[in-house]
């Protein structure tokens, strides 16, 4: 006699992860973590979840990067979008524009530092063939860009008491 068991079985819940890159700290040892599309803000390490309103659900799960944001809170950063957290709101923040409204690349890299806040674009057939660092202080309004003499990809970018510094390496041929 063979006794089948009859009840369901329950499937294991997977758990959202999280990847490099998916924290950012405040100098008062608060931090935010993204697990996807989740926002977990943490005090004393004590985690507090995010609410994240319908409409910036897909922005938080497309980041890149996450940084601290122009004027506080945090930026989450993605190669078409910012996004602002700070004080439990969320605000999109405008991309970099050209006075001329030529073409502006999108964003390859994020100044991850709460002195300065920048992002660099990829090149584009409106300039001379090289990424483009921009700075905001306030969110709103970008300083004109900067060209990056660079002949590859960015992979780092800090800033310090001498300025940034932007670390690369060499496009691969097959791209």
């Amino acid at each position: 006699t063979l006794l089948l068991n009859t009840r369901k079985l329950r499937r294991p819940v997977r758990e959202p992860l999280a990847g490099p890159g998916d924290a950012v700290f405040q100098p008062d040892g608060r931090f935010l973590m993204r697990f996807e599309d989740r926002l977990e803000y943490f005090i004393d390490d004590k985690p507090h979840r995010v609410s994240v309103p319908p409409e910036h659900i897909g922005d938080v799960a497309d980041a890149k990067w996450m940084a601290r944001g122009p004027g506080g809170g945090f930026a989450l950063v993605g190669p078409n979008h910012m996004l602002l957290v700070r004080g439990g709101r969320f605000t999109r923040l405008p991309p970099p524009k050209r006075a001329s409204g030529g073409e502006v690349g999108e964003i390859i890299g994020v100044v991850d530092d709460g002195r300065a806040f920048g992002v660099v674009t990829d090149e584009t057939d409106d300039i001379d063939g090289s990424p483009e660092l921009w700075r905001t202080s306030d969110g709103m309004q970008w300083d004109e860009p900067v060209g990056l003499p660079l002949g590859g990809e960015i992979r780092a970018l800090s800033y310090g008491p001498y300025g940034f510094l932007v670390v690369g390496a060499r496009k691969s041929r097959g791209r």
